[in-house]
């Protein structure tokens, strides 16, 4: 392969067009590989490889702080995921972030929103390998380690996330998790309604992933404590 290519800076016209019968075998294959949970720590250095390999081209970019820092959900989900899973942690907090993770490392593989490089190129293996990643590892730390997290305590992770991303979002000029400006949408009043409609999105989100992982959990535990 030609390195040089594959960390080229300059744009195409478009990114590659991947097949949804593509993405859904993707789909199946990392739900597979979670299922080999015994991986787990060999998975989440995998993670943070692709983080560390994307953080270096944004910087040979020229675009490291205004679009390559982790503070888009699925890069701090693969952050926090990968080190907590790496140091053994096992708290409400991480339970959130996997609870996050599932619903959006799919929805984000299915809509398929690449930045504009035709394959091979390190933006579109990170996309489907980094997004993969959540998807593996959600699946584990939910299905091991879940802890259920209370609606008010989701509801103050989500703000202080936000205020967080917020305030450098406002230093820097950036518009990171889109808390500033909605992707593809340019009117003002949704503009400047941004935090407000994400931080409603993913509350709304998190919340129902909370109340069928709760479901999950109990009929998990109730099906062991009858068969022990």
């Amino acid at each position: 392969m030609n390195l040089a290519y594959f960390f080229r800076i300059i744009e195409d016209n478009h990114p590659s067009q991947v097949p949804l019968v593509v993405v859904l075998l993707f789909i199946v294959v990392c739900y597979l590989l979670a299922r080999v949970d015994y991986l787990v720590k060999l998975y989440a250095l995998f993670a943070l490889f692709l983080q560390c390999m994307i953080l270096f081209w944004y910087q040979g970019s020229g675009r490291l702080l205004a679009d390559g820092l982790p503070l888009y959900h699925c890069r701090l989900i693969i952050w926090i995921l990968g080190v907590g899973l790496l140091l053994g942690q096992h708290n409400k907090f991480m339970s959130w972030i996997s609870l996050m993770g599932l619903p959006f490392s799919v929805g984000a593989l299915l809509i398929r929103d690449m930045d504009p490089y035709l394959f091979p190129h390190v933006t579109f293996v990170y996309y489907f390998l980094g997004h993969g990643m959540i998807l593996i590892l959600s699946l584990i730390y939910l299905r091991n380690d879940y802890c259920s997290p209370s609606y008010k305590e989701i509801s103050a992770y989500t703000l202080l996330l936000h205020t967080f991303i917020q305030g450098i979002n406002i230093f820097l000029q950036t518009d990171y998790a889109y808390l500033r400006q909605l992707p593809f949408i340019s009117e003002a009043t949704f503009t400047h309604s941004s935090f407000l409609i994400v931080s409603l999105v993913v509350l709304t989100v998190s919340w129902i992933m909370k109340f069928l992982q709760d479901r999950i959990h109990l009929r998990q535990t109730s099906t062991e404590a009858l068969l022990s």
